[in-house]
């Protein structure tokens, strides 16, 4: 059923929400008529001559002219049962933002939905306006590295569809299935391949992109995501119907809840620390040492790891523990459950981990790594890169095998010790799904005492 239609008993109505902007000038949060029938294919129409009208009304609230939500409606109530044309509705509060010489004309053989686009495009932002006022208004609320993805979907959204100059009302299904169908034969990684340097995404386009240089249906899905996060933007801002979701709905196959990184192998470990560099502590900065070490021995996120503080490695019911949190600005958490307190893998402290710790402390310092320095990716940007070398240096050449893989190995080893899946869960910082509200509500997490002997259960370094 489109947007606007809502059915009460056998009566479709016709309901519009007011942009937020504009709420407490008009007063209400939404506007409601009935459209006098029971029958789609009759109130459809009567439904989207409406919606243009609104436009109308609330383009003259914004442009700081008077409008009464109860005139409004009376105008609405008038359109559906006849006393008033749509043209002078349209005309009646077009005229009101327009400056003097500039009212909207209306063409006197033109339909309804004509009428409609005419006035609506006259008065609404291209879309190119809007998506530059999307980004303002929510570059606060989002993480930078957020920002960085989505502006340039968003900008690539208006470059395939042609709408750098086109009003709002321009967009309709023809213009949607046209994006729908240009993306997943997008080529990946476009910057970086030579032959397509200095050409515009339709230059690329006609040129055709092979099947296998395309980006992959994970990257089709987000991009499809950050346009409809936009499109449901325009609907409460503008009232832009956002009836175009369903074409940027992919049939892809349901997601099969195995990670696309595999496992180290003992081979692979014993080549990762087995290095010279690893027996004699040859590493020019201590990151290059501990984060791989813990992240073998803890199962730990890159950024958990590179952005802990001194403070976050305390003694917990004699346990001495790491403390994930992000209770200071530079500090990011991935899931509510990746918060937790998991007490320090024996073998760790026997190499020398609380030493290292206490020799900081007394230089005053405040992180566990204060080399490394706050990025894009919080504090893991260099050493995610370094271990790619790193690895690579080591003879592990998979695509596969990355840095996360050490939780993947870890909670293959909890998973062969026997260890409950609830405590690797906790672990590991995942969240435990379509469990019971007893436990998910009301249950404490399991005590470092029952997660330090998960832990010790687990062999990490191969004898």
């Amino acid at each position: 059923m489109p947007s606007y239609l809502l059915r009460q008993g056998a009566t479709l109505h016709f309901r519009c929400k007011v942009p937020g902007d504009i709420k407490g000038a008009l007063g209400c949060s939404e506007i409601k008529v009935s459209l006098q029938t029971g029958y789609r294919s009759q109130a459809k129409p009567r439904a989207t001559a409406l919606a243009g009208l609104c436009l109308c009304a609330f383009q003259a609230v914004r442009g700081g002219h008077g409008v009464a939500v109860d005139e409004l409606r009376e105008t609405l109530r008038g359109i559906v049962g006849g006393a008033v044309s749509l043209e002078a509705g349209i005309r009646m509060f077009s005229v009101r933002h327009c400056s003097e010489g500039n009212a909207v004309v209306i063409a006197p053989k033109s339909n309804a939905l004509d009428v409609v686009g005419y006035a609506a495009s006259s008065t609404m932002p291209t879309v190119l306006e809007a998506v530059r006022e999307y980004l303002d208004q929510s570059r606060p609320k989002w993480r930078e590295r957020t920002y960085a993805n989505f502006e340039p979907t968003l900008h690539e959204f208006v470059e395939i569809i042609g709408g750098a100059e086109k009003p709002l009302s321009w967009l309709s299904l023809g213009v949607m299935r046209q994006y729908r169908n240009a993306v997943p034969v997008l080529p990946s990684n476009v910057s970086k391949r030579p032959q397509y340097r200095g050409m515009t995404i339709n230059e690329v386009l006609q040129r055709g992109v092979p099947e296998a240089d395309r980006i992959s249906m994970r990257t089709i899905k987000l991009r499809f995501t950050v346009v409809k996060g936009f499109l449901k933007w325009l609907r409460v801002q503008y009232g832009v119907q956002d009836d175009f979701n369903a074409l940027l709905s992919l049939d892809a196959p349901k997601r099969q809840f195995k990670s696309n990184r595999v496992c180290f192998t003992d081979k692979d470990i014993l080549a990762l620390f087995g290095t010279e560099e690893y027996r004699q502590r040859l590493f020019d900065l201590p990151y290059k040492f501990w984060v791989p070490l813990i992240g073998l021995h803890q199962g730990m996120r890159l950024n958990e790891i590179c952005q802990l503080h001194l403070a976050d490695v305390r003694e917990v019911e004699g346990f001495w523990c790491f403390d994930i949190n992000c209770d200071t600005e530079d500090k990011r958490l991935k899931t509510l459950s990746s918060r937790r307190v998991i007490p320090l893998h024996p073998e760790l402290i026997e190499m020398g981990l609380l030493d290292y710790v206490n020799e900081l402390r007394a230089t005053g310092r405040k992180r566990l790594f204060p080399e490394l320095r706050f990025g894009r990716h919080g504090y893991a940007d260099v050493p995610s890169k370094w271990f790619a070398r790193y690895k690579r240096k080591c003879g592990i050449i998979s695509k596969a095998k990355v840095f996360h893989s050490f939780r993947n190995t870890v909670s293959t080893r909890l998973k062969t010790a026997g260890v409950s899946l609830g405590v690797a869960a906790q672990i590991l910082g995942h969240a435990l799904e379509k469990q019971s509200m007893t436990f998910d509500y009301y249950a404490d997490g399991y005590s470092v005492g029952v997660l330090s002997e998960a832990l010790e259960s687990m062999r990490c370094l191969p004898m």
